[in-house]
C-alpha cells in the first residue's frame, strides 16, 4: 500500500516562533528515503484509524517548524522540531495526517492522531490516556478496541492566568471522535495551560446518533 503524492505541490511552508526554515530541511525532505519515511508513516496512521486501504492519494504537503534546526555536515539534522501534514485520501474517505519530527543527534519519527488537533506529542499521549478512560462508558460488552480516530480544533478560551513565562497563554477546546467496536463518540476536551504544563479536562463521552452497541 503506497501513497500517491502529487509531486508538484510538494511542501507549503510555514514556521512557529521567530524561526526561518532553512535550505537544508528542504535539502533533507527532498531526499527520496526522506519521501517514503513520510509516506510509511501516514500509511501506518490510516492503517491504525481507518484499516487498509490499497490505494491513497495526498494533495500535497505542509511543513511547520519548531526553533532553530541545526545540521551535521552531511546535511542531517541533528536539533530541532518541525511536522509534516497531508490531506490524505482513499476508499470513499479523506483525512488530514500529520507527522512530527524530533532531532536530538538522531530523527524520531512520531505518527500524530488524525485531524487538527494543537497538542505536541507529549500532550497527545497524556489526552488519549485521558480520552480513553471517558470513553469507557460507551465500550460495547467484550469490546477490546478503542482508539481515538480524529481529532478537530473548536476554539480558543479564556486565557490562563497561571501558564509558564513565553507560552501563548490561551486556552483551547477540541473534539476528538473515538470509536469502540461498533460505537463511536465525541469526547469534548479542554486544554488549559498552566505553571506546571497544560491541564486536560475531558467531558463524558457521548455517542454518537445511529451509533449502536
Amino acid at each position: 500500500m503506497r501513497i500517491l503524492f502529487l509531486l508538484a505541490a510538494l511542501l507549503t511552508i510555514s514556521s512557529n516562533g521567530y524561526a526561518q526554515v532553512p535550505s537544508q530541511l528542504i535539502s533533507y525532505l527532498s531526499r527520496p528515503e526522506q519521501a517514503r519515511v513520510i509516506d510509511n508513516s501516514f500509511v501506518t496512521t490510516w492503517k491504525l484509524s481507518f484499516g487498509n486501504c490499497r490505494h491513497l492519494s495526498a494533495s500535497g504537503r505542509s511543513l511547520t517548524t519548531y526553533g532553530d534546526i541545526r545540521f551535521d555536515g552531511a546535511g542531517n539534522p541533528v536539533q530541532g522540531a518541525w511536522k509534516i501534514f497531508s490531506e490524505i485520501s482513499g476508499c470513499g474517505q479523506s483525512h488530514r495526517l500529520t507527522t512530527f519530527f524530533v532531532a536530538n543527534k538522531e530523527v524520531q519519527v512520531i505518527p500524530m492522531l488524525p485531524g487538527d488537533t494543537m497538542t505536541d506529542p507529549l500532550l497527545q499521549r497524556d489526552a488519549i490516556g485521558n480520552t480513553l478512560l471517558a470513553a469507557a462508558m460507551i465500550k460495547p460488552a467484550g469490546c477490546k478496541q478503542i482508539r481515538v480516530i480524529d481529532t478537530k480544533f473548536v476554539s480558543f478560551g479564556p486565557k490562563s492566568k497561571n501558564s509558564l513565562p513565553g507560552r501563548d497563554g490561551r486556552s483551547w477546546n477540541e473534539e476528538w471522535t473515538v470509536r469502540a467496536c461498533s460505537q463511536t463518540g465525541i469526547a469534548k476536551i479542554a486544554f488549559i495551560p498552566d505553571s506546571t504544563g497544560t491541564t486536560i479536562q475531558v467531558a463524558p463521552v457521548k455517542p454518537l446518533n445511529g451509533s449502536s452497541r
